[in-house]
């Protein structure tokens, strides 16, 4: 074949391949997808929002299948210029044939992951991406099987072929639409190494930055700073020497996504719907976060995030930062793939966390993605990877400055590295395995040893935020800033429930570090009053002087901290179950804590837990039967405070 027929011929070779890999994706597998997926999107987003993913999907599928085509195009081009000896017609045959039978086994694979996915969340069985392989892989044989045993390659070939077609102007007609919807959305592209500059000036001159650094599943009961048994955290016990340390603060929730959310934004979950996976800030409330009041007050304001899902790209508040970063958390191998994405991004969507979680058995079928059991996996997420982004920041922003950092150890899997890997103890980890949840009494010394491996890497991850402190003082940033360090949720290794989320919302889930710095402070001391994460974007609004705002739901801690005046407000924190944000909350758990007392109030039942804190700090004594009258007390004040359906 000529040079002129291959070049005349790639063309349409592209567009066959394109179509017939965008029917199989957009016709086939989106709309089981788009069904598997509702039942949670209707929890969380509006219609609109919904119509939206929908049309992003289809474009990302249509962007992916026009990339392959133009590869796999390539590839067939070349093998047909180097197979002289057949002819054009009967090149084209075969290629037309092996693309049909190809995309029919495409479709079979879609089928068989839905299927395996379906299963497994009907079920509650975990089938292995192995299984899923293996059932795939056979089920593709006996298809491609049958149909060339009844009617050969090139018969089969074409009669898929003539079917596919049939869904081509399907394909255009949805991809049209989908682009018109995105365009009238106002999506547009943004540079993520881009600085934006903020055209509103600092009210005053002077002012101080902000480095607000928050450290994944730190439990303050496993920390030396707050009297924990074994030395865990020495360098952040200097460091608050000559800082404000909270004694009792209180997260939100019991895991990343609200709890973050409620940190940055001054809300409860409960008032902001960011109470569930997948949930984000709605539209009316994106301005509502700390980022964006001080960009208002002249701040250039910056977001490096390690775990997606506390990410301002997840949350859908990317635009109230200057700049931000995307998590580095990838292996090297996969992190090059995405190479074009790291560099644009669509303005408030995160496009990699569907893209991830559709294509990411692929990544590990192909040998690109680690499992996360593996013992590589504590090297994938240094704190390094942050502090090395967080850094050049202050030399490349214009005062004041606003850089939220947020690293992912100690988070499970707990992997301290060498020397501090056997620290506090010597064991085979294989022999301490335990799944994330409830667990038997008989597992308790599984996961003490667990504790173990976690406490070691809280003293890992404590000497590396001791290294970043160091490179702030040599940079001339520890004593012209606010430095805030504190965690988004602790971790669990009680109370028959391991690690953090679910239904509980125990002391070690909640109860975590607060420690603030100011400019020139040398001297520490302890705040003993009760205060919660909606305490933080009114704490810094006032210590800078600035206005606080009226939606916030928590209070300024700065009395507190100055002049040791107590808090005032009741501090709550909940786990919101699978309910929609658009009605009274009716499933899950909210505790509220004030004045040495706590109560957990399960919705949907009586059941109620009570407990002392200032006598029982280790909950061990549920009092709810023998103080009914401090029971209905704390009872009312979560009454009052959300609605809930009674």
């Amino acid at each position: 074949m000529t040079f002129a027929g291959i070049f005349a011929a790639f063309p349409r070779l592209v567009m066959r391949i394109f179509f017939d890999l965008a029917v199989a994706l957009i016709l086939f597998f989106l709309p089981l997808e788009v069904l598997f997926r509702l039942s949670s999107w209707i929890l969380f987003m509006p219609a609109e929002d919904i119509i939206s993913e929908v049309a992003m999907m289809i474009l990302l599928l249509s962007l992916g299948s026009a990339c392959l085509a133009v590869l796999v195009a390539g590839v067939v081009c070349g093998w047909m210029g180097l197979h002289s000896r057949w002819t054009t017609a009967k090149k084209v045959d075969a290629v037309y044939a092996a693309i049909g039978v190809g995309t029919l086994a495409l479709i079979v694979c879609i089928y068989m992951m839905l299927l395996t996915r379906w299963l497994g969340q009907v079920t509650g069985i975990d089938i292995s991406t192995s299984a899923m392989n293996a059932a795939s892989l056979l089920v593709i044989i006996a298809a491609l099987f049958v149909s060339v045993w009844k009617y050969g390659v090139l018969r089969a070939g074409k009669a898929i072929q003539t079917h596919l077609d049939k869904g081509n102007k399907f394909v255009a007609i949805f991809v049209l639409l989908s682009v018109i919807l995105v365009v009238a959305k106002g999506v547009a592209l943004h540079d993520d190494h881009e600085i934006r500059a903020n055209p509103i000036a600092a009210p005053r001159k002077a002012m101080p930055n902000v480095i607000l650094l928050t450290i994944d599943a730190l439990a303050a009961e496993d920390m030396s700073l707050y009297g924990y048994r074994l030395q865990t955290t020495p360098r952040l016990d200097d460091f608050g020497r000559e800082s404000y340390v909270f004694d009792n603060f209180f997260a939100s929730s019991n895991w990343t996504t609200p709890s973050v959310a409620s940190l940055i934004s001054g809300l409860y979950p409960a008032s902001s719907g960011v109470s569930q996976y997948g949930s984000y800030f709605l539209e009316p409330d994106r301005d509502k976060n700390l980022a964006a009041t001080l960009m208002a007050n002249g701040y250039q304001t910056a977001a490096v995030i390690s775990n997606v899902r506390a990410h301002p790209l997840f949350l859908r508040i990317s635009e109230s930062f200057s700049t931000i970063t995307e998590p580095p958390l990838r292996p090297a191998k996969v992190d090059s793939i995405y190479t074009g994405f790291r560099r644009y991004r669509l303005k408030n969507y995160w496009t990699r966390n569907w893209a991830n979680d559709i294509f990411q058995p692929a990544f590990q079928i192909l040998g690109l993605l680690q499992s996360p059991s593996t013992e590589r996996m504590g090297s994938l997420y240094p704190p390094e990877l942050v502090f090395d982004r967080t850094l050049p920041l202050f030399e490349l922003m214009k005062r004041p400055a606003f850089i939220w950092a947020h690293i992912f150890p100690p988070h499970d899997p707990y992997r301290p590295s060498p020397p501090f890997k056997g620290k506090f103890g010597v064991f085979n980890d294989k022999d301490s395995e335990v799944r994330a949840g409830r667990y038997a009494p008989a597992f308790q010394p599984a996961v003490d040893q667990q504790r173990v491996r976690y406490d070691e890497f809280i003293l890992d991850t404590d000497a590396r935020v001791g290294i970043f402190l160091d490179q702030l003082k040599a940079a001339g940033r520890f004593d012209d800033s606010i430095i805030i360090i504190t965690a988004d949720h602790g971790e669990s290794f009680s109370k028959n429930f391991f690690q953090h989320g679910g239904p509980y919302l125990h002391q070690p889930l909640v109860h975590i570090p607060l420690i603030v710095h100011l400019p020139g402070q040398h001297k520490g001391k302890r705040i003993p009053f009760y205060a919660g994460q909606v305490d933080l974007l009114p704490t810094v609004m006032d210590l800078l002087e600035l206005p606080i705002p009226t939606w916030s739901d928590g209070e300024s801690l700065k009395a507190a901290m100055l002049e040791g005046k107590p808090t005032s407000k009741p501090k709550f924190s909940m786990n919101l179950d699978r309910d929609s944000r658009f009605a009274p909350s009716n499933k899950g758990s909210i505790a509220v804590m004030q004045n040495g007392w706590k109560l957990v109030r399960y919705l949907g039942s009586d059941t109620q837990e009570l407990y002392d804190l200032a006598l029982d700090p280790k909950e061990t004594a549920e009092l709810a039967s023998a103080n009914p009258e401090q029971a209905i007390k704390m009872r009312d004040l979560i009454d009052a405070r959300f609605n809930l359906v009674k």
